[in-house]
């Protein structure tokens, strides 16, 4: 029965620290973003300070998911020192509780927000930040966002040396390189520069190929003449693959749920999925790299207070957590380069960061 009642109470103390430094941190980077914002989009369309704040808002659950371990880091240390500043610790192992029954409340936190931040945080803050750019293209451009996924389906523009082409479509896939129920508008220069209207295609598809469109099961209807039915049909463009492919499906702009399914696309038309499958990785190993920053700031906080060096110890403990978010991070790039295994990339640093904690705790706790 006591064990159960501690155990409530060091889950509630751990909460409450993420809390603090979720609060901190959202503030922070809320704060940062806004001035950016007012540097890169207000000096240059002269925005409102309302609507950039909205916008930093919209940005706020991408920035938290990026520092989400952080969070974690400095909230469950600053709850473990802060019970062990109390004594709170020294008393909890004087009843018999081991450092393992007290860290248990903490990891069940790290684990269970973990798994919310991939499956429901994610979704959101992408959808969040898909309207953010949205609205920033749209800011920019004047209203017209050049290239955009809107209710009315996907639009680019595309200006070329002798004209323009405007094409719509119902779907965007494969990163934008494939697009299905194709409308394209086809403009030429006059003598006097002007666009002129000269021709309209529609189309079941149009998958982009090397500096061409090509159109499956095609009509070209041109002002004044009956429409000509075309199975397959090319489209010279100067539009870059990997731009488009930045724009309507970069990985870090799709939700977790989407990210197989983008990546199955991509192989499917012949394109590298790595990034993708990358991404799914690092966001499923979400609930590991907390447990991981958990377990360091456990380690860095549970030495007994009268003991001293609790400062150096926080110190340790907030470089080694540095050291585990840029290790990931280097990892990750060495499998988006294909050096290392996707799974290898994004599992190893988080899971050598948990043994290695769990080594220090029982070292701390049986000696």
């Amino acid at each position: 029965m006591i064990g159960s009642v501690l155990s409530r109470y060091v889950f509630f103390q751990t909460l409450l620290g993420v809390a603090l430094a979720l609060s901190v941190i959202l503030a922070m980077v809320v704060l940062v973003d806004f001035v950016e914002l007012t540097r890169t989009i207000g000096t240059r369309v002269g925005a409102s300070p309302v609507l950039l704040g909205a916008f930093a808002l919209m940005r706020a659950p991408m920035l938290i998911e990026t520092t989400l371990p952080f969070i974690f880091l400095f909230g469950v240390m600053w709850s473990m020192f802060r019970l062990n500043r109390r004594s709170e610790l020294v008393v909890m192992r004087a009843s018999g509780m081991s450092a393992w029954k007290f860290l248990t409340p903490a990891l069940i936190l790290a684990v269970g927000f973990g798994v919310l931040a991939a499956v429901a945080i994610n979704p959101a803050a992408s959808r969040l930040n898909a309207e953010f750019e949205r609205q920033r293209n749209a800011l920019e451009n004047g209203g017209d966002t050049g290239g955009d996924i809107s209710e009315e389906g996907v639009w680019l523009r595309e200006s070329r040396s002798d004209g323009q082409l405007v094409i719509r479509a119902r779907a965007a896939l494969s990163g934008g390189r494939r697009l299905d129920g194709v409308t394209l508008y086809v403009y030429e220069l006059d003598p006097e520069n002007r666009a002129t209207f000269q021709r309209r295609l529609d189309a079941e598809q149009a998958v982009l190929r090397g500096g061409f469109w090509q159109l499956s099961n095609a009509w070209e209807s041109e002002p004044d003449t009956e429409p000509v039915f075309h199975a397959s049909l090319a489209i010279p463009t100067e539009l870059d693959p990997d731009r488009l492919l930045e724009r309507f499906g970069a990985p870090q702009s799709l939700s977790f749920w989407d990210l197989r399914r983008q990546a199955a696309l991509l192989r499917e038309a012949g394109f590298a999925a790595g990034p993708y499958e990358l991404r799914w990785h690092r966001l499923l190993a979400t609930p590991l790299t907390l447990a991981a920053m958990t377990v360091v700031a456990a380690a860095a906080s549970l030495r007994l207070a009268r003991r001293g060096g609790a400062f150096q110890l926080a110190i340790i403990g907030a470089l080694v957590g540095f050291g585990l978010f840029f290790s990931e991070n280097f990892l990750a790039a060495l499998g988006r380069t294909g050096v290392l295994p996707i799974p290898l990339a994004a599992w190893t640093a988080s899971t050598i960061a948990l043994l290695g904690g769990l080594f220090v705790v029982s070292t701390v706790e049986d000696g």
